[in-house]
């Protein structure tokens, strides 16, 4: 989850944090817009632009989290997933509405990596598919190699089969 709070951090203050003067950036422009100190050298070891063994203390986790929009790096944790995966569906949606077959197909292979609830997000989208008749884009996406019943799960491959079984019948 640390790594993710690193990754909204990066999103959210638009600076790579992979220089000295990122990090006094980042460190300047939280204590001007919430009030609160955190010392560039900390972000240094946060971001890896200095070599660390360190964990990062709860104070640190607390102050990026606040930073990013949530109440401290508990209510991150609990909430990132959620918050994630409604950004993730919307991108493959408009992604869906907006772009020829084979650019979709490749965009929800990338995206199918970066979560791991891809099943219920596969499931959503094939079943919008078949509604729409498109079924070119389901063949497409039920042919991609992450989904090769060697490369997932039993109860994927069962979680899939349901949700789309009834549809593929009629």
């Amino acid at each position: 989850m640390i790594e993710m709070l690193r990754k909204r951090t990066i999103e959210n203050s638009g600076l790579t944090m992979t220089s000295l003067g990122h990090c006094i950036q980042l460190s300047n422009y939280i204590l001007e817009k919430h009030d609160t100190f955190i010392s560039y050298n900390t972000l240094r070891r946060f971001f890896g632009v200095i070599a660390n063994e360190t964990k990062p203390s709860a104070l640190t986790l607390d102050i990026l989290s606040r930073f990013n929009g949530y109440k401290n790096y508990m209510h991150f944790s609990i909430l990132f997933k959620y918050d994630n995966q409604w950004k993730l569906q919307n991108d493959i949606y408009e992604i869906m509405s907006h772009s020829e077959t084979n650019i979709f197909i490749e965009e929800i292979e990338k995206k199918i990596n970066k979560t791991s609830d891809f099943v219920s997000i596969l499931v959503q989208v094939v079943r919008e598919l078949i509604l729409e008749k498109r079924y070119n884009d389901v063949i497409g996406i039920l042919s991609l190699k992450q989904l090769q019943i060697n490369n997932i799960s039993y109860d994927e491959a069962i979680n899939i089969a349901n949700g789309i079984g009834n549809l593929l019948r009629t």
